[in-house]
């Protein structure tokens, strides 16, 4: 995938979706390309209820902790990726700004097919 400075998700696209779109610019998710994580989720907004804004920290703070943003799309996950039919798009950029100057590493889980 294309880099962005300070750009930081990881979504899923169905095969035949115009992937290439996604090198510049993610659109929202669907049912049919979920969403699996976004800068925009981790940062509190003036738009956030109190309960947001303190469910976007704690999920910030567990990031931290755990140094890295873990994600699994294996089989009985909640996303799981099917071999030929999806692929996972992750723009990993550790560089941030604002309010989230460093951004943590992804570590994603995927099962990959036997080697024959």
């Amino acid at each position: 995938m294309g880099h962005r400075k300070a750009s930081w998700i990881t979504h899923m696209v169905e095969k035949g979706q115009d992937a290439h779109i996604f090198s510049q610019l993610l659109p929202e998710p669907d049912h049919e390309s979920p969403l699996v994580e976004k800068l925009a989720g981790l940062e509190p907004s003036r738009f956030d209820t109190q309960e947001d804004a303190e469910r976007k920290l704690k999920k910030l703070e567990r990031y931290n902790q755990d140094r890295c943003c873990t994600t699994s799309h294996c089989v009985g996950d909640e996303y799981p990726l099917e071999y030929g039919k999806q692929t996972l798009f992750v723009n990993a950029s550790v560089s941030g700004s604002g309010a989230l100057p460093v951004q943590r590493p992804w570590l994603v889980d995927v099962e990959l097919p036997r080697a024959r």
